[in-house]
């Protein structure tokens, strides 16, 4: 949630709304709630026959610069952005995450035996 004398610029999905009040903000949880209980229901709803099973895989949002407020550039605005997708903006909208690294098919692992195997 930003109010009007918030700096909107670090939070990832501003919400505006008056912050102050107690009022916006009940509004704010009780409409994520029915979204996430209208979600929940329509899932419940299907047989667990008909529920696709997504594929396991790493998230590639931990694992990039973009996601670290610290590693960000003041300029993200670069040359080859406007020679490949004609502007910045364009890119923004093919990347609403930032740059993504590639990430190596997800497997089965056990902490423990990466830690075993570290300390031998």
């Amino acid at each position: 949630m930003v109010d009007s004398n918030n700096n909107p610029k670090s939070v990832d999905i501003p919400i505006p709304s008056n912050t102050s009040s107690s009022r916006s903000i009940d509004l704010i949880i009780r409409k994520l709630s029915e979204a996430i209980k209208k979600g929940k229901t329509l899932y419940d709803a299907q047989s667990p026959g008909d529920r696709e099973e997504p594929p396991k895989e790493w998230d590639p949002w931990i694992l990039s610069r973009d996601r670290m407020r610290f590693m960000r550039r003041r300029s993200k605005r670069q040359g080859w952005m406007k020679g490949m997708y004609g502007s910045y903006e364009n890119w923004k909208k093919c990347h609403p995450f930032g740059a993504m690294p590639t990430v190596a098919p997800f497997h089965d692992f056990k902490w423990n035996d990466m830690v075993d195997r570290n300390h031998r």
